[in-house]
């Protein structure tokens, strides 16, 4: 399993994301997953650095329904982004890190005192 985790900092790793660049054309590439300021990004030499979705407005569920193994959706207000884990625990702890963050994000936009 490779989720980085640095004191103070939101983990980080690598994940196949499903880039939809065209209806026809869409394919499977490895991506380093971060966070920063409960923004979701993803980079990697093809695609360069992206942020993808704030997780303020976003849920997480299970890819169950996919024909791959080990799939996690992000669902945003406008998009959904598909990544697969390298095995089950590896995709299981990556949905409880981030839905974790986006409950925390959740939680400081109510200005609730968390901690």
């Amino acid at each position: 399993m490779h989720i980085f985790f640095l004191v103070g900092h939101p983990p980080a790793g690598w994940l196949n994301f499903h880039l939809k660049e065209l209806p026809l054309r869409a394919s499977w590439e490895r991506v380093y997953v971060s966070f920063e300021d409960f923004s979701l990004k993803v980079s990697n030499k093809k695609i360069g650095t992206k942020v993808l979705a704030d997780l303020r407005k976003c849920s997480i569920r299970s890819g169950l329904n996919s024909s791959r193994q080990n799939i996690f959706i992000l669902v945003s207000e406008k998009n959904s982004f598909e990544f697969q884990g390298e095995n089950y625990e590896s995709a299981q702890a990556w949905i409880g890190t981030i839905n974790g963050l986006i409950v925390v994000s959740k939680g400081q936009n109510q200005g609730m005192d968390l901690f």
